[in-house]
């Protein structure tokens, strides 16, 4: 599935989906929520169609961690007052519902450097990288680290 290939980049995806990632391992069967039609909100720009549909839920315990990424994705890019705290909450339910989850630890990290919460973030920088040893940005995070202890 090249389509799918192309937006992780762009979306940068929780590790494990990539190109040859089926709809069916994208989307438990139990889940309330369609990924493959929140990646497609997010590459669309459909921030609000997005979050209401996640907010119009009455499932949400029920959602996979992805689910949770996309919606802190959506906030973050939207960018309306208050944002920044909505996708910062979601990137941590993420984190709660899968653990391992390092792409939402770099984006919470990132969010949190920001907002020169220094601490908060170089914990979750640095679990990105011990999540993701060989992590593509791992000079880029490692820069920030490096910025964020200087302070």
């Amino acid at each position: 599935m090249k389509r799918i290939g192309i937006v992780c980049l762009l979306l940068l995806l929780p590790p494990g989906i990539s190109q040859s990632t089926t709809q069916q391992e994208l989307q438990p069967a139990s889940s309330p929520v369609d990924l493959v039609t929140l990646e497609r909100y997010l590459a669309e720009h459909r921030y609000q169609a997005l979050i209401r549909l996640m907010d119009g839920s009455s499932a949400q315990q029920n959602y996979p961690p992805q689910a949770y990424y996309y919606l802190a994705q959506a906030y973050r890019l939207r960018r309306h007052k208050g944002d920044d705290l909505l996708a910062a909450r979601a990137y941590r339910r993420a984190i709660r519902a899968e653990p391992n989850f390092a792409l939402a630890y770099r984006d919470l990290g990132i969010l949190q450097m920001k907002a020169n919460r220094k601490q908060k973030s170089l914990k979750n920088l640095t679990t990105y990288l011990e999540l993701e040893p060989s992590a593509e940005d791992r000079f880029q995070i490692e820069q920030y680290i490096r910025l964020i202890s200087r302070r």
